[in-house]
């Protein structure tokens, strides 16, 4: 028998370039590691006689300066490295639930290949421990994703194991992440359809966008689950925003949309602009790593 392990809405929600690139990024930073407060002590040390010296030989203007800038620079470095910490501690604060997410998604799926890295550009475990909560709880029959990647892997073994009459593309602008994704999927009701970016005119705005061109062509199903987490933020301003003027029309009435990356102003903007040409109401995951927005017509 099919058992899902459901325990109640904020069991799945409160379980909060990837995790080795974050990791990576503050290694990195010359100012964390070990030598650097080695030469830094050394340099003290040589300020500190250069400055006795100049006192000493009667250079105090010069003696003084040194000071200044020494004091100014000690200043910089302490900023930085407490601003540094603050960061670390802040990720370290969502560690324990995105591990707890894991343990719910793996609990419920039994995906053919380990998952790839999440977190950093892919989706966080949270996050797609949210998506499964909605699937579960509202057994979509056709699913549509902007942007495909490790949320695709958790949708289609979803329908895999639990739905398998379940519809599920997935648009992607490019081809080596199209093809690498299909790759992992074990599914054959998802597809991962290759988009490129074109323009879009909106609202007198001129958007990228993906291709929608031939992707429904040979299907009359309705809509019932729309994911967000494309295209990048750097595509253009409100890169986000086509996605329900271009595909409202072809939503069914019990249609949720899943914006990812809710703690971004663009996002917060593309869905404020979204509830009131929609007339949507608006769920905010304020509690995820990177937030998100689920939206879904007036009741």
């Amino acid at each position: 028998m099919v058992r899902y392990q459901i325990k109640s809405k904020n069991h799945y929600y409160n379980n909060r370039d990837n995790y080795s690139n974050m990791k990576k990024r503050e290694v990195d930073k010359i100012y964390l590691e070990l030598p650097f407060f080695n030469i830094v002590a050394i340099l003290h040390l040589l300020l500190f006689f250069s400055i006795a010296l100049l006192f000493y030989l009667g250079y105090e203007k010069i003696g003084i300066l040194l000071i200044f800038l020494s004091l100014t620079a000690d200043f910089l470095i302490l900023y930085k490295c407490i601003q540094m910490f603050y960061r670390a501690f802040y990720r370290r604060r969502f560690d324990y639930p995105q591990v707890e997410s894991l343990f719910s998604i793996y609990s419920n799926l039994k995906p053919r290949i380990p998952y790839p890295p999440m977190r950093g550009y892919a989706g966080s475990p949270d996050f797609l421990n949210a998506i499964l909560y909605q699937l579960i709880t509202r057994q979509p029959k056709f699913i549509v994703e902007a942007s495909s990647g490790v949320s695709s892997m958790v949708i289609a073994d979803w329908i895999k194991t639990y739905s398998p009459e379940t519809k599920h593309i997935a648009l992607e602008h490019e081809s080596k992440y199209a093809s690498l994704t299909q790759s992992r999927i074990d599914n054959p009701t998802t597809k991962i359809v290759l988009a490129p970016l074109k323009n879009y005119d909106l609202d007198g705005t001129t958007f990228k966008w993906y291709d929608l061109n031939g992707v429904f062509d040979h299907s009359d199903l309705e809509i019932d689950m729309l994911i967000i987490d494309g295209p990048p933020a750097h595509t253009n301003h409100l890169a986000r925003y086509p996605a329900l003027p271009l595909l409202e029309q072809k939503f069914s009435r019990n249609c949720i949309t899943i914006l990812d990356d809710g703690q971004r102003d663009d996002e917060k903007e593309i869905v404020d602009l979204w509830k009131k040409k929609f007339n949507l109401d608006v769920e905010h995951l304020g509690f995820l790593e990177k937030e998100a927005y689920i939206l879904k017509y007036n009741s």
